[in-house]
């Protein structure tokens, strides 16, 4: 059995209803219209996109098997291979090159050396500030899907080159990094909320391991298409992605982002936040979670301000679970005590470790049970 016929062996074993014959025949180069022998064929269609959502479980526990597959066929059609995360054979760019090129030196240097020389995310050095002018302006792909170091090595990742960078290098908030290893264990289950495009899910995956499960909010679309590209190019089973925002009440949900960020790290309910506003919509996790079968035992939270809302949406579930968290906490006027977060988890009992406290926007702390100390 050849390549092609063992690809269309498997897709006629997946696709049983009709409405997916067209599927299998894009990627075999069959016209629209006939079946994969020629005949003519009268079922209706959706479109291609369409159907490879709805084929979404079936490339997800499938994908390994496939990917090879794929690449046999000459004329695969390039959104089932963007989908897989298989690269166009003999046909990268220079861009593309380049930018693994890149990405591959600094993979050379030890994180430690790069973090001392760079500096961190909230300061970098004047040598980081130099570097990444540079760096924006050599002619790479904007977009480009990249090996991972770092907490990540051997992951695979499709990012914004201009923006983050540091998810590639393995030097993404390390101090915040080092804290959730330390925290999350085996089989747990954790919630990302904010969860843009899966650095943090992939890590927290990575943590849990196959016993446990990954749930990661993301509202922006951009990010939510992206965040499950990320988790279906490594292969990952455990990782529920949902494109809804964690807030205190459920329904239609105004968040104000960047205008111009083709995958924004800013969606914040602040409207001095953004240039353009998005209505998304939302779940408290109280509500998401009511018939959870097992407890949550770790929340991350990164919601551009939003935290204390995400909080009181889950009081039930806090009560009842006593998670441990990593809080990202945010005060874009430069008054970190005007944050009700750090008080309110005091207040229900949890104690409070600062991984960092910055004097711009943004602080990071890890909040515990009295029983599970970092």
């Amino acid at each position: 059995m050849t390549a092609r016929e063992r690809v269309h062996a498997f897709f006629t074993k997946q696709c049983m209803i009709s409405e997916h014959v067209n599927l299998y025949n894009e990627i075999l180069g069959v016209p629209r219209g006939t079946d994969s022998a020629g005949a003519a064929n009268s079922t209706p269609v959706c479109s291609f996109s369409e159907q490879t959502r709805r084929l979404g479980p079936a490339l997800r526990t499938q994908n390994r098997l496939l990917s090879f597959r794929v690449l046999a066929i000459p004329r695969y059609n390039n959104e089932l291979r963007r989908s897989l995360g298989v690269t166009r054979m003999g046909e990268r760019s220079v861009e593309s090159r380049l930018g693994r090129s890149v990405a591959g030196l600094a993979d050379l240097v030890p994180k430690s050396v790069k973090t001392l020389i760079l500096g961190k995310n909230e300061r970098p050095s004047w040598l980081a500030n130099a570097i990444h002018a540079v760096l924006d302006r050599v002619p790479i792909e904007r977009y480009p899907c990249l090996q991972c170091s770092g907490i990540l090595e051997g992951y695979r990742m499709r990012i914004d080159w201009r923006r983050h960078r540091g998810f590639i290098y393995g030097t993404w908030e390390p101090d915040v990094v080092n804290a959730i290893r330390e925290l999350v264990r085996p089989g747990w289950v954790a919630v990302d909320v904010g969860a843009h495009i899966g650095y943090y899910a992939l890590i927290l995956a990575h943590l849990v391991t196959l016993q446990g499960r990954v749930y990661a909010f993301e509202p922006v679309v951009s990010n939510f298409h992206t965040l499950e590209e990320n988790i279906l190019l490594n292969q990952i089973p455990n990782v529920v992605a949902i494109n809804q925002a964690a807030f205190d009440r459920s329904g239609p949900l105004e968040l104000n982002v960047l205008d111009g960020a083709g995958l924004p790290d800013h969606a914040s309910i602040d409207g001095s936040r953004g240039v353009r506003s998005i209505i998304v919509n939302s779940t408290s996790l109280d509500d998401y979670f009511a018939q959870r079968d097992r407890p949550i035992d770790f929340l991350k939270i990164d919601v551009e301000g939003a935290e204390a809302s995400v909080l009181n949406g889950a009081r039930k579930l806090i009560e009842a679970d006593r998670p441990s968290m990593e809080i990202e906490i945010h005060y874009f006027d430069g008054h970190p005590e005007k944050n009700p977060v750090p008080q309110m988890l005091l207040d229900w009992g949890f104690d409070i470790c600062w991984i960092d406290q910055s004097e711009n926007w943004t602080s990071h702390l890890v909040a515990t049970w009295h029983a599970r100390k970092v």
